[in-house]
């Protein structure tokens, strides 16, 4: 039954984005809005990681079950995808390729500029 409420505050915060995504006059996906709600909700201690930790662990585990319908309907459509797989997979692995250099940048950027700012430095963006 404990999973059951928390899979439930996981929906009711996916619910959240999606009532709040249809009502803002710019387009964001309902799913990132709920995850940004729950993060708030976790990070300000309105909920505790702890409340949601099974559930949240059994989801991550049995991740490859929901993509299931999206493998089965490109199956389903292979002869519309044929011929421009090729493009598509050069598409997906360059921008794999931008996202992983991208995170890679951003991240070690903030790194030092956390450095810096521990050690009570100046961040002015041009030692970097």
């Amino acid at each position: 039954m404990q999973i059951l409420w928390q899979l439930a505050i996981i929906f009711a915060f996916g619910l959240l984005g999606g009532m709040v995504s249809s009502i803002l006059p710019v387009t964001i996906p309902a799913s990132v809005l709920g995850l940004v709600f729950l993060f708030l909700a976790l990070f300000f201690k309105a909920l505790k990681i702890e409340q949601l930790t099974p559930t949240a662990t059994f989801l991550s585990a049995n991740m490859a079950f929901f993509f299931l319908p999206s493998v089965v309907n490109i199956m389903r459509n292979y002869p519309l995808i044929q011929p421009v797989l090729w493009r598509l997979l050069f598409i997906c692995l360059t921008s794999t390729i931008i996202v992983f250099f991208t995170t890679y940048f951003v991240t070690y950027f903030v790194r030092m500029v956390i450095k810096k700012l521990k050690k009570g430095e100046a961040v002015d963006g041009t030692s970097f």
